[in-house]
């Protein structure tokens, strides 16, 4: 039989790693509005995997220019649709880390219109596993 305080402790350690997500996003017309989120290093970037109830993800990587590549990634499709580099985009890897990939946590700002697509809105993101 496991202790209460152990169950207890366990239990409030995995509340600290949910995903935490602020704001929302409109692509194409349609709100977007992120529930989950995922580091881009699971995949080889740097930058973050927004990804909405529907497994619809708004991919952002980071480049130099401090603007974010952005994708759009429909759910179940391998392959992304480029939007762009456009907006604001900060990213920062935590002191967290399991399984060998940091969290990260960030903020983006979009004002996006590329090959007839478009997202706009603004996201804060944190302990993007």
């Amino acid at each position: 039989m496991v202790p209460a305080a152990l169950v207890l402790v366990a239990g409030l350690s995995l509340q600290g790693c949910k995903a935490k997500l602020v704001g929302s996003l409109t692509v194409n017309g349609a709100p977007f509005v992120p529930t989950s989120c995922r580091s881009g290093q699971v995949t080889g970037f740097t930058g973050v995997d927004l990804i909405d109830a529907s497994g619809n993800k708004v991919r952002l990587v980071a480049t130099p220019s401090g603007q974010p590549a952005v994708y759009y990634i429909p759910a179940g499709s391998m392959v992304g649709m480029p939007i762009g580099m456009c907006g604001s985009f900060t990213v920062n890897r935590t002191n967290t880390r399991i399984n060998n990939v940091y969290n990260v946590e960030g903020q983006v700002a979009l004002a996006c219109m590329s090959q007839g697509s478009q997202i706009t809105g603004s996201v804060q993101f944190g302990n993007c596993h």
